[in-house]
């Protein structure tokens, strides 16, 4: 008798189950995440527990008639309950499909219920399990010692509509596509490394004013299976540096040489040199994932050449009670070709960037021996 009630069980909560499942599929509204948790104790100390988006939900019940319905699969219980006696090994199971709305005669009840019940014996614990098509999963696990008239028992339901079904195979099919192209933007600053010793406050930058943006298009390529985290990245990068002087000095082209320079007749409020560049990364990135499939934790590395697009340089500054502020475009002797090596660490959607650029900022005899080092964020 047990048995039955907890069988009983089973076919009560997958109809239940599959009800709310319709009622959820036939309003998308309605598809959002499972909240309210409604807990009923049965029998034998066994629990259903059925979760719904809110109280609402359960109007959908009424649309059938689950007292008629346990009537018609009664003859299924009791099935099953012979079956498992007669089996040798006291373990059974069945495969059934119901179609309440043509024997019931109610066009509101699922069309088609598919279940495979099976029940087995491991020690003195039994397991059963429901599924009713692709949407409901029912699972019973209780104590089942003849001694005791205290059987600890839980029933777990998962009611999936699905439009949930869907939008989670998509997702998982994005996710694991071998080629994916994305946009990045990458916010940052910029400083001199390797100064000539001689006068190197010259070349001293306002840490806040020398800004690096890129704004960048990526393709990804995954290297070996499904779940490898070893990635190739390409693109194009559309980089601006600017270089922000300290103080009031100055970038001018003297003799077709570039010098900076104390200004001595003006008082500068902005002082900056601002290059435009085209670039193309090429890097090897560890990209790994977490128990939900999204990005975690990555670090990477490689290369980058690129070309120069622009220059100039902008100075403003007061005079007789106006301000002025003067632009002129111009090469400044810069190196229009150039590469370097970068590097990318991040942790879920936090992304640090760095870039070294390997040749000299100014062409050779043309202008002073520096590099450049960028260094931020990437969103």
């Amino acid at each position: 008798m047990k048995r039955i009630l907890i069988i009983t069980a089973l076919f009560w909560v997958a109809a239940t189950a599959v009800s709310l499942a319709n009622g959820l599929a036939a309003k998308p509204k309605y598809v959002a995440s499972l909240l309210d948790t409604i807990q009923i104790n049965l029998a034998d100390g066994a629990s259903l527990t059925l979760q719904v988006k809110n109280t609402s939900q359960l109007k959908n019940f009424q649309k059938y008639s689950l007292d008629s319905l346990m009537v018609l699969l009664n003859k299924y219980v009791q099935q099953v309950e012979s079956m498992s006696k007669s089996s040798p090994n006291g373990s059974a199971e069945i495969s059934m499909t119901f179609y309440p709305a043509k024997d019931l005669n109610n066009p509101n009840a699922p069309e088609q219920i598919k279940i495979k019940m099976a029940s087995g014996n491991s020690g003195s614990k039994q397991t059963w399990s429901a599924n009713a098509g692709d949407l409901v999963k029912v699972e019973v696990d209780y104590e089942d010692d003849e001694d005791d008239d205290d059987h600890n028992g839980s029933v777990y339901v998962n009611v999936k509509t699905r439009n949930d079904s869907l939008r989670k195979e998509k997702m998982e099919r994005k996710m694991n596509r071998r080629h994916r192209f994305f946009s990045t933007i990458d916010l940052g600053l910029n400083t001199f490394v390797n100064v000539p010793e001689l006068n190197n406050s010259l070349y001293d930058l306002k840490p806040i004013g020398s800004r690096y943006i890129s704004l960048n298009q990526y393709i990804s390529t995954r290297i070996g299976g499904v779940k490898s985290p070893l990635k190739f990245r390409t693109g194009l990068e559309l980089a601006f540096n600017n270089y922000m002087l300290d103080k009031n000095r100055r970038i001018t082209d003297e003799n077709n040489t570039t010098v900076f320079y104390n200004e001595s007749t003006l008082s500068l409020e902005k002082s900056k040199l601002t290059t435009s560049s085209l670039n193309l990364p090429v890097i090897i990135e560890l990209n790994f994932k977490d128990k939900n499939g999204k990005e975690s934790f990555k670090i990477g590395g490689g290369g980058f050449v690129g070309y120069r697009l622009g220059s100039h340089t902008k100075i403003k500054y007061q005079s007789e009670g106006n301000t002025y502020k003067d632009k002129e475009r111009g090469n400044y002797n810069l190196e229009d070709m150039q590469y370097g090596v970068n590097f990318l660490i991040g942790y879920k959607w936090i992304n640090l960037f760095a870039k070294y650029n390997l040749n000299d900022l100014f062409k050779d005899n043309r202008g002073p021996k520096m590099n450049v080092v960028s260094f931020g964020f990437r969103i």
